[in-house]
């Protein structure tokens, strides 16, 4: 699942990102903004990943310009109760301090709330990550829980604030992008997706959802050439 909005592609977390992720995750700069800051071995990387390969769990990396940048995550979905707690975090010092993760973190809210039909986001973070809490409180967030004691801040952000905050950021993203498009299934790249992976990540969703991506499915599989299928 690769979505492509405003400049940026999120990558839904495959093996192969797996390194990756976990060189920019060890990386000095985001170790030290994180609560577990002890180093990551590529055991305790793939014990992770097996962990949250299921639906409830939406990790992506984030490209920009053939460069895989940072990490935008959905964990711990309850689907019931509508209620996931995203994070991110951006190892590449080039775009740090850009617009490029500010955008990459409003692409991944914009999937939680408009394709995903969330209706809360958790944010966890520790206090000194000023910018980080500076930009979700532009967003609309409202403080949740603090423990000083644990360093610790919790924020809750709900699709009505969010939608009502973010649409003028949006539009103008969109205007500078030419991507005026409300972001929909329709747009979302789904041709890497292996039959393990679909049925790991992409099954046992509440209706609509299941729906709305057993469509795009269908439709991939009738573009196809007849006698293969899109996987890889």
């Amino acid at each position: 699942m690769i979505v492509n909005k405003y400049g940026v592609s999120l990558h839904r977390l495959k093996e192969c990102h797996l390194e990756t992720l976990r060189l920019g995750r060890n990386s000095l700069g985001v170790q030290r903004a994180m609560f577990f800051q002890e180093h990551i071995s590529p055991a305790m990387q793939r014990e992770w990943f097996a962990r949250i390969f299921n639906p409830s769990n939406c990790y992506f990396v984030v490209e920009h310009r053939g460069e895989m940048i940072g990490s935008i995550s959905g964990k711990d979905g309850d689907y019931d109760k509508g209620v996931a707690e995203v994070g991110a975090f951006f190892w590449d010092k080039r775009f740090v301090k850009t617009h490029i993760p500010m955008i990459a973190c409003l692409v991944g809210l914009e999937v939680l709330f408009c394709l995903l039909n969330f209706r809360a986001a958790l944010l966890r973070s520790r206090p000194e990550n000023s910018s980080a809490l500076q930009f979700v409180r532009h967003l609309g967030c409202s403080l949740e829980e603090q423990d000083n004691k644990a360093g610790m801040i919790l924020y809750r952000l709900d699709r009505e604030a969010f939608l009502e905050k973010a649409t003028p950021l949006r539009r103008r993203m969109g205007r500078v992008f030419k991507d005026l498009a409300p972001l929909g299934w329709e747009s979302v790249d789904f041709s890497k997706v292996t039959a393990l992976e679909r049925k790991a990540l992409y099954t046992g969703l509440p209706q609509p959802l299941q729906a709305a991506i057993d469509a795009r499915f269908a439709a991939l599989a009738e573009s196809a050439p007849h006698g293969k299928t899109h996987a890889a």
